[in-house]
């Protein structure tokens, strides 16, 4: 049963109305939900029970679809709500996929694409259909691209032996994270193991990290900013401190976690604005969803409309498009659940050019001066 809340969020920022839907769905993890510009929503469901397989979802706006036949290799959707994912192939591949969903039981419409490697992923999609990725055996994956029109193509590494490509805009540039091929020795002096990266123009870039060994990208926006996650100086192993960090092709790799707690950050919409998690690597304490916002502000979504509905708290905010729809985890009951959370009214779509636009133009500004 889908259930709908109205609550009021942020009432000192703007008296933002939220409409809270449970998709109702819950199990012991849930994972991977990516929203479109469309509000549709993509994700898995690890099931309660150990011996029951993951389950795959799609929300189209109106229904939920449970999807009959398994993505064994990722999946992504772009803003047509077609969903592209990967599957085991002949022999040691994985095929790629497309498929638009009408009915549950519907096939896939075609094989676009062949990645070499049984251990091959497909973790994003534009809206020109290019896809980003994985190929390769599970130690030695190298970052790929690739469409219905061009034959994958490996991005590299950053001088080590493993890439991933994790996000890609529709200007084709995609970030993830490589390694470097640093030795032990170098990493104590302070080099870097893997980075988060950007791929533009054929160009594999790091990205550096906050200081530790390690940064992933998990998403890009179309003025290239990146977000992911990136251990800090100066913290130890096996609890080193990893914060969720922003990129703005301008001023850098910037910390937005708070000091003391671990963060990370999944998602970032063209306004800016990012959606994140707040965690305990160690279970003790429950995952907090947030959103970062231009004015350097953290919002926990538990205060902003957590007491006000039939949600105990929200744990992970993993997705959110330029309409400001939020996509993550949430409990009811003990139990999780994914949520979708739209502003009532949704921006204007003439709002949120001019928005764009303006950022946009400060950026240019800066990077002339």
């Amino acid at each position: 049963m889908l259930w709908l809340t109205l609550v009021v969020a942020g009432q000192a920022k703007g008296d933002t109305i939220y409409a809270v839907k449970d998709l109702g769905v819950q199990g012991r993890e849930a994972t991977g939900a990516r929203i479109n510009e469309r509000g549709h929503v993509l994700f898995g469901v690890e099931a309660e029970s150990w011996l029951r397989p993951r389950r795959h979802f799609f929300w189209n706006g109106d229904f939920r679809l449970e999807l009959t036949w398994t993505f064994t290799a990722g999946f992504a959707v772009d803003d047509s709500g077609s969903l592209v994912g990967g599957r085991l192939g002949p022999g040691e591949t994985t095929e790629v996929f497309r498929f638009t969903p009408a009915n549950p039981n519907q096939p896939p419409d075609g094989v676009i694409g062949t990645l070499d490697g049984s251990d091959s992923r497909v973790l994003a999609v534009n809206n020109n259909g290019v896809y980003v990725g994985a190929e390769g055996s599970l130690l030695t994956l190298k970052a790929v691209y690739g469409s219905s029109q061009n034959q994958p193509v490996e991005l590299g590494t950053l001088g080590g032996d493993y890439s991933m490509a994790v996000a890609i805009n529709d200007s084709g540039r995609i970030t993830g994270f490589a390694t470097t091929g640093a030795t032990l020795e170098q990493i104590n002096q302070g080099a870097s193991d893997a980075e988060a990266f950007i791929y533009d123009h054929g160009q594999m870039t790091g990205l550096g990290t906050l200081g530790g060994p390690i940064s992933y990208g998990r998403a890009i926006n179309e003025s290239g900013q990146i977000v992911g996650d990136s251990t800090l100086a100066d913290s130890w192993l096996p609890s080193r401190e990893s914060h969720a960090f922003l990129y703005d092709p301008v001023t850098g790799m910037q910390d937005i976690g708070i000091p003391g707690k671990f963060s990370v950050a999944h998602d970032i919409n063209d306004l800016g604005i990012v959606a994140g998690q707040e965690y305990d690597p160690l279970g003790l304490v429950s995952p907090k969803a947030f959103l970062y916002d231009h004015l350097s502000r953290i919002q926990y979504l538990d205060d902003l409309f957590g007491s006000q509905t039939q949600w105990t708290s929200f744990r992970s905010a993993t997705g959110i498009n330029n309409r400001g729809q939020i996509v993550g985890t949430g409990l009811i009951n003990g139990e999780i659940h994914i949520f979708l959370a739209t502003p009532v009214p949704e921006p204007t779509s003439l709002l949120l050019a001019l928005v764009a636009t303006f950022a946009a133009s400060l950026r240019y500004r800066r990077r002339k001066d």
